[in-house]
C-alpha cells in the first residue's frame, strides 16, 4: 500500500520545513505540499521544500481555500497513483505532530477513512469547541456514529473515495 501525505499550506511558517522532514523520517512516503496562494514572503519555504526529492509542491496562484487545496492534491494523486494508495492529510501549522501523522498512516486501510482526534483542552477556542460538539451530535444522529473530532485535519483516506471528495461543492475550510 502506497502512503502519501498531503499538507495544504497558506502562508506557512518556517516550522513547516521541520514538520515535513520529521514526517518523512517516520513515514518514508511522498509528501505533497499545496501552496494555496501564499504571499511572496513564503516563497523561500516552498523553494526549500521543492529541493527535497520526496516532496511535490503544487501551487495555486491565489488563495482558493483549504478544500480546493486538498482537491488539487486529490486530483494529482488520482492522475499519478493507483488504487493501492492511501492519502494522509495534515495541517501545515504544526498542530499535528509527525508521530501522530505516522500513527494515522499505520492505522490506515484501503477500505476506510481513519480520523485523528485532537485533545480539547483549555487551548481550543470556544467557537471550535462548540462547532465540534454540534457536528458531533449531528453525525451521531445521522450516522449513528460518535465522532469525537469532526473537524480534524488529520485523516487517512483511501484512493477509492478521492474522486467523490473532489465532487463536494465546498472549497474553503468547511470542506473539512
Amino acid at each position: 500500500m502506497n502512503k502519501i501525505v498531503i499538507i495544504p499550506a497558506y502562508n506557512p511558517e518556517a516550522n513547516l520545513l521541520s514538520l515535513v522532514d520529521e514526517t518523512f523520517t517516520l513515514i518514508k512516503s511522498k509528501i505533497i505540499i499545496v501552496n494555496d496562494g501564499s504571499a511572496n514572503e513564503a516563497s523561500p519555504i516552498f523553494e526549500s521544500l521543492e529541493k527535497r526529492d520526496f516532496v511535490k509542491c503544487l501551487h495555486h496562484k491565489q488563495n482558493m481555500g483549504k478544500g480546493a487545496a486538498l482537491k488539487s492534491a486529490f486530483s494529482y494523486i488520482l492522475d499519478n497513483y493507483d488504487n493501492n494508495t492511501v492519502v494522509i492529510t495534515a495541517d501545515a501549522d504544526g498542530q499535528h505532530l509527525p508521530k501522530d501523522i505516522n500513527k494515522i498512516g499505520n492505522h490506515s486501510s484501503l477500505e476506510a477513512v481513519v480520523l485523528g482526534c485532537r485533545k480539547f483542552d483549555g487551548k481550543v477556542p470556544l467557537r471550535s469547541k462548540l462547532g465540534n460538539k454540534l457536528t458531533e451530535k449531528i453525525f451521531k444522529m445521522l450516522l449513528g456514529e460518535k465522532i469525537k473530532d469532526t473537524q480534524t485535519g488529520l485523516r487517512a483516506i483511501p484512493h477509492s473515495i478521492l474522486n467523490e471528495l473532489r465532487l463536494i461543492k465546498s472549497d474553503r475550510y468547511e470542506f473539512e
